[in-house]
């Protein structure tokens, strides 16, 4: 390689100093490390002359390029970072490695990993993008505000409106948001929209250490008079206000270089996390116009246009138009952003920062200047002129300031190339000059390019200025969009912004490429083997959920969405925060989603949308499983799941291999049998069922549904006791085999059951002979049975006096004294039982209290089968416990509206949910269930519901849970 030899680290730090104790002193700082490599390597010594000298970039970027490749490469198991709090004071432990005893500098990585923008026309990075790409050019030239400013002649680029706030969603009362500083305001939504295009948690990130670094100029509103004026009149509080909103601890700046302000921000930011001394970054800037007498004064310096338009580099540009806005971008080390499972938009690979120093004039720009400085960003990033797809340029359409700044590009990139002419433009054609926000207007510009892989065509622009000779500098400014092409790797595109303060104080920055990949899926219609994908959309208002849903559906209208699948968009959407106005829409194809849109737009209704509002009790609340007793079953029931839920087809199977050695037959032939000759023998029934709800139980927790509780109604507390682990899996199977089969031996045909709606006491004057009460459901849900004559005679005087009675579809009176007479067989069968402290609390269906678990041997489930059930005294046990969420888990609600009538008596704004529904499709009826329990609070994990994606990839939505507010 160039005829350089590679050399090991013991090579290389051979002659490190080494303590008493035996420990190497490792070079405070890279260059310190770049002297002793160089020192230590006889053979690299005559080319140190190359890095000491800028006068050849090409070959100094090559030579440290060479150099990185020389480092010793080890796997991480060979590699231990090096602490320094034991090793080496005040030397981050994130900024070197060990290796073999000898210490490297570390290359940590910056990514861009979430935009936001306010920019004019365009108040999201879609909009902002399809205005750049747009045919003719996109362009936001407009009146200032009139609410601003008495005079209607006073043109610039302006941000509307730029006072609307949403202070509610930021806990600020309309008497502190009335006194801040609009820029406050506006970088509060714009840091919130960053961290939410990121796919990224506020909590997550806020447990690490965040820096904000926001670029603004140091003009102060007018005092307001009151006490919050301090905090909301002076502009260093725009980066201190975000900081304390989101409760991050690392630095807190507010940086003014002019119109370089937002890149110095960067550059700064940049630093602080190659560092490590920040894992995360809010970078960005900001820029109101707030009077003319500001761009008065610019405009006596001739860098106003007259004919408003702004034309770079152009032969006919007279000066740019002023402009306002802000943005933000969202900076993650590597491991940041990996533990995270942040997007990853580009890559931050070097920056540079500089002066224009001792030349003719404080406000002149100067090429040798800007030259040198681009050079060191090159150097900083390690990569050749060849590597740049484009450049982002300062760009103000002023003679001076282009011809300079075209001059410099040229001697420091453009003469260099050898792949062809340099690409340049500046999105000040398309949206003016934001002054301080200018640099970071150019940077997303950069980074919306690099991860489209096309740089937007020049607004503006027919031929250059006298003053420029573009052939010569070898530049090109193209008018059409580019794709952009790496010629020296073929794969890796590299993007740079320049940006210049009016003083002197100048930036660059480079960007690289991520590996974007493409979608996995058809944007038409979801995976063949998944029934539906769920949408889950949320918002603090009412309003704010209305404005989701439109800019949800504006976003699949559009040519970005027409390329969406549904399952990226699904995952999308659950990287955001979840707030209490929440709706879910399941959809199978494009226009279901559309429709659904539409009805949460609306407010209207729709099947396929599960809409609801949580509260701090619902959302932070208890859930209780509820498993009913026989009545749920249904042919067909779970034999979707089987096929749909690899977590419900395994919990089967294992219940397969519990039940199937104590039957005649094959719980899973059961359920895949489509005839309804098992639905009328109990000792099939109830193992079934048992086994169905189990699983179910299993399926829930996998989607993150903790239960706090159990509740079994007759023999569903047997699966009730499985999951709370007060009986095993086998143990259960016993119990529920034994009890249906002795049902199915001694009790069959020689009873009834009928359901009667009223009162216990009502119910109770009524009883004939041979008629007990055998469930107490709900205050007016009461189950008799007894001999099958009284009970048919007790029906029809229930339907002469129109009382609403129904007969149960059972030959049996379970619950009564006719259970006595297997008593002896139960006891004996279940003797072996082995009942066990459970893991969480059980009510019990027999007291109706919390049962103490390990009690419950043969003789408990003895008189789980004779006792009445108490249903409703256990509804209320649990309600009185503080208990919030009561969830039936089973293939059919059977006790939901019972549980409902208890806790309407008892005033309880609880929440009851079902799981399946009879003859419904079961994953998508899952989906709605879950749906159901998400609008209440519950975090369901919808991860385990949707594919996973054939490629990894990442979408972007212009979704913003902020509308206007009080103020």
């Amino acid at each position: 390689m160039d005829g350089l030899t590679a050399y090991s680290a013991d090579d290389i730090f051979e002659n490190s100093s080494t303590s008493s104790a035996g420990v190497v002193s490792p070079p405070r700082t890279w260059r310190e490390i770049r002297k002793q490599w160089l020192d230590q390597s006889p053979q690299l010594i005559r080319d140190k002359q190359l890095i000491d000298h800028d006068s050849d970039i090409t070959q100094h970027s090559r030579f440290w390029r060479n150099l990185k490749e020389l480092q010793p490469r080890k796997t991480p198991s060979q590699c231990d970072y090096f602490s320094s709090q034991s090793r080496f004071q005040g030397l981050s432990d994130r900024s070197y490695i060990q290796v073999g005893g000898r210490f490297c500098l570390s290359a940590v990585k910056v990514h861009v990993v979430g935009l936001s923008c306010r920019f004019p026309g365009a108040d999201t990075p879609g909009k902002f993008w399809r205005m750049l790409v747009a045919k003719e050019g996109g362009s936001s030239l407009s009146n200032g505000a009139v609410s601003r400013f008495d005079r209607d002649d006073f043109r610039f680029n302006c941000i509307e409106p730029a006072d609307w706030f949403d202070n509610s969603f930021f806990n600020l009362s309309l008497r502190e948001a009335a006194v801040m500083d609009p820029r406050q305001r506006i970088m509060l939504e714009l840091a919130w929209e960053a961290i939410e295009d990121a796919g990224v948690s506020p909590s997550v990130i806020s447990s690490s250490r965040v820096g904000v670094f926001i670029g603004s100029l140091g003009d102060s509103i007018k005092d307001a008079g009151s006490d919050s004026s301090i905090s909301g009149s002076s502009s260093s509080f725009i980066a201190n206000r975000i900081s304390h909103f989101f409760g991050f601890d690392g630095p807190s700046v507010v940086v003014d270089t002019g119109q370089s302000s937002s890149l110095a921000a960067m550059h700064l930011s940049y630093r602080e996390l190659r560092s490590g001394d920040i894992d995360i970054a809010i970078v960005g800037g900001v820029h109101l116009v707030r009077s003319h007498d500001r761009i008065r004064d610019l405009g006596r310096l001739g860098v106003i246009s007259a004919g408003s338009e702004c034309r770079p580099f152009d032969e006919q540009a007279d000066g740019f138009v002023p402009g306002e806005g802000g943005g933000v971008v969202l900076l993650m080390t590597s491991s940041s952003m990996e533990s995270a499972s942040a997007k990853n938009y580009a890559e931050i690979c070097g920056t540079a920062a500089g002066g224009n120093g001792a030349n003719f004039g404080i406000i002149a720009p100067d090429a040798n200047a800007q030259a040198k400085l681009i050079q060191r960003a090159l150097a900083d990033a390690e990569i050749l002129p060849d590597d740049i797809g484009f450049i982002e340029a300062h760009g103000t359409a002023t003679a001076q300031g282009d011809a300079t700044e075209a001059t410099a590009l040229g001697d420091a990139i453009g003469s260099r190339r050898t792949a062809g002419p340099l690409v340049i433009g500046s999105v000040k054609a398309n949206i003016g000059h934001l002054d301080a926000a200018a640099g970071i207007a150019g940077a997303i510009k950069a980074v919306l390019s690099l991860w489209h892989q096309r740089f937007p065509g020049n607004r503006n622009f027919t031929s250059s200025s006298d003053l420029i000779d573009l052939s010569g500098l070898n530049i090109t400014i193209p008018t059409d969009t580019t794709e952009l092409i790496n010629h020296h790797s073929g794969s890796h595109s590299y993007g740079r912004v320049s940006s210049f303060g009016l003083g002197g104080a100048n930036f660059h920055v480079i960007l690289g490429s991520s590996q974007k990949i493409e979608p996995g899926y058809s944007a038409e219609s979801v995976p063949h083997d998944f029934i539906a994908v769920p949408w889950v959309v949320s918002a603090r208002s009412v309003a704010a959920l209305s404005g989701q849903a439109r800019l949800l559906r504006e976003f699949l209208l559009s040519e970005a969405g027409a390329d969406a699948d549904a399952v990226s968009v699904g995952r999308e959407l659950l990287r955001r925060s979840r707030f209490e106005h929440r709706a879910v829409i399941i959809g199978a194809d494009r226009q279901s989603f559309l429709d659904g849109l539409d009805a949460v737009a609306s407010g209207g209704q729709a099947a396929h949308v599960i809409r609801g509002v949580t509260t701090g009790a619902s959302e932070g609340g208890k859930t209780v499983l509820v498993f009913p007793g026989q009545g749920a079953q249904w042919i067909g029931m779970g034999k979707e799941l089987m096929a749909w839920s690899p977590v419900f087809a395994s919990a089967m199977a294992e219940c397969a291999g519990a039940i199937d050695p104590l039957v005649q037959w094959s719980l899973l032939e059961v359920l895949s049998d489509d005839s309804s000759d098992w639905l009328g023998r109990v000792e099939i029934v109830q193992p079934v069922s048992f086994a169905v709800m189990v699983s179910l139980a299993r399926v829930w927790q996998s989607l993150g549904v903790v239960a706090d509780a159990v509740m079994g109604h007759s023999q569903g507390e047997v699966a009730a006791a499985v999951v709370a682990g007060a009986l095993s899996l086998a143990d259960g199977a016993r119990i529920v085999v034994a009890r249906s089969a002795l049902i199915a031996q001694g009790l069959a045909g020689n009873g009834a059951m009928a359901s009667v709606s009223l009162p216990l006491a009502a119910v109770a004057t009524r009883l004939g002979a041979g008629v007990e009460i055998a469930a107490v459901n709900g205050p007016a849900s009461i189950v008799v049975a007894g001999e099958t004559t009284a009970v048919a005679k007790l029906l029809a005087e229930h339907e002469r006096d129109e009382v609403q009675a129904r007969s149960i579809a059972v030959d049996y009176a379970s619950h009564t004294a006719q259970v006595e007479s297997v008593r002896d067989a139960l006891l004996e069968a279940l003797g072996a039982v082995d009942a066990q402290p459970s893991r969480i609390p059980l009510y019990s269906t027999v007291t109706g209290q919390k049962l103490a678990t390990e009690t419950m041997d043969a003789r408990y489930w003895f008189w789980n089968l004779r006792k009445p059930v108490q249903l409703q005294r256990a509804t209320e046990a649990v309600l009185d416990d503080g208990f919030t969420r009561l969830l039936e888990v089973s293939t059919h609600p059977v006790l939901t509206i019972a549980m409902q009538d208890t806790a309407d008596a008892v005033g309880s704004p609880v929440r009851i949910a079902s799981t399946l529904r009879r003859g419904e499709d079961g994953s998508r009826r899952l989906i709605l269930a879950s749906a159901a329990l998400e609008v209440t609070g519950v975090g369901i994990d919808w991860e385990a519901l949707l594919p996973t994606a054939a490629h990894g990839c990442r979408i972007r939505l212009n979704t913003d849970p902020l509308v206007p507010g009080e103020y």
